[in-house]
């Protein structure tokens, strides 16, 4: 059962209209990117969610954490997102190559 009920259109409605996130672009720490970049970054996050982050809620219901000895114990299948994701510009990006990531920069 998909816990992650996102609805694309609804979330680009609010950070393009109401939010005009676009005019981040504007300051001086966003003069890299573009709209078209964090519109990419948005997509991979949604995906991220859906696709990676979605399917370990069932298993974290199930089988939850243990808390022992001042250690907490994940399942193990709750470490595998981190293998789904690159380095990039020293930030983690999920799903996507260098070589996509540098180009919607451009």
């Amino acid at each position: 059962m998909s816990h992650f009920k996102v609805n694309q259109k609804d979330i680009f409605f609010i950070l393009k209209d109401q939010l005009d996130y676009g005019a981040l672009c504007d300051l001086e720490r966003y003069r890299d990117l573009n709209e078209k970049a964090l519109d990419m970054l948005v997509t991979e996050a949604i995906q991220f969610a859906r696709g990676v982050v979605d399917p370990l809620q069932e298993i974290g219901e199930e089988h939850g954490v243990r808390f022992e000895n001042g250690k907490v114990f994940c399942p193990l299948s709750s470490k595998k997102p981190s293998g789904n994701t690159v380095k990039t510009a020293g930030r983690r990006l999920p799903g996507i190559s260098n070589s996509e990531a540098r180009a919607s920069l451009t």
